[in-house]
C-alpha cells in the first residue's frame, strides 16, 4: 500500500511517497518484534476499549513494534497511527496533553514513561515499562527516530487557529470530532 506523499515530486510529477518506518532500535534498545499492522477492523482487538477515540478522528491504520532493554528487564511499545488528516492527528494528540512538552514531531509531551506526539497526519505513542533516566532517553530516542521520517507539514485545525490568542493556554486546547470525545472531557450526556 503506498504511503503518504512528502518531499519532492518524482520524474513523472507525482509526489514521492514514503512509508513510515519503525527503527530496529535506539539508545541501546533493540526491536523484539516485527512491525505489526492494524486496520479499522483489527484495531479493536489491539487496543480494546480505546479504539473509539482513534476512530472518531478518522483512523486509517496503525503500525506497532516492541523493543527490549539492553540485557532485558524492560519493554517499550511504539504505536504509530495514521489519521484522516493532520487536524485529526492533532485532535488525538490534544485528547491528553498532560506532561512536559518535548521537541518531537510537530508537538510532543512526555509523562511517566509515555511520550505522545503528532506530525502531519500521524499520531505517535511511545510507552515504556518504568521511568528511569535511561528509559526516558530511549523513549525520546525512539520517538525522534520515528518522527524524523514523517512529514512535518500538518496544520492544526482552522478552528484552533481561530481562538483568540490573548490569555489562551494552547496546551489546554482539545480539538473534538464527536460527542464521545466531548463526554470524555466534560460529560454532557448520552444524547447528541
Amino acid at each position: 500500500r503506498p504511503g503518504i506523499g512528502c518531499g519532492p515530486a518524482g520524474n513523472d510529477g507525482a509526489p514521492v511517497t514514503t512509508e513510515p518506518s519503525l527503527p530496529d532500535g535506539a539508545a541501546g534498545w533493540t526491536a523484539s518484534s516485527d512491525v505489526e499492522h492494524y486496520d479499522t477492523e483489527t484495531i479493536y482487538g489491539y487496543i480494546d476499549g480505546h479504539a473509539e477515540v482513534y476512530m472518531a478522528y478518522g483512523f486509517k491504520r496503525c503500525l506497532s513494534r516492541r523493543y527490549a532493554a539492553p540485557g532485558g528487564g524492560g519493554e517499550i511499545v511504539v504505536d504509530l497511527f495514521e489519521m484522516a488528516s493532520p487536524g485529526d492527528a492533532f485532535g488525538v494528540f490534544s485528547h491528553d496533553r498532560a506532561g512536559e512538552p518535548v521537541a518531537v514531531g510537530q508537538g510532543g509531551v512526555y509523562r511517566l514513561g509515555w511520550l505522545s506526539f503528532w506530525s502531519g497526519p500521524w499520531y505517535g505513542s511511545v510507552y515504556a515499562t518504568g521511568d528511569s533516566e535511561s528509559v526516558r532517553d530511549a523513549v525520546l530516542a525512539l520517538a525522534r527516530a520515528v518522527a524524523a521520517g514523517l512529514p512535518r507539514d500538518g496544520e492544526t485545525p482552522a478552528l484552533v487557529g481561530a481562538l483568540p490568542e490573548d490569555g489562551l493556554d494552547l496546551a489546554s486546547v482539545c480539538f473534538l470530532r464527536s460527542p464521545q470525545i466531548l463526554n470524555a472531557h466534560v460529560f454532557v450526556g448520552p444524547d447528541n
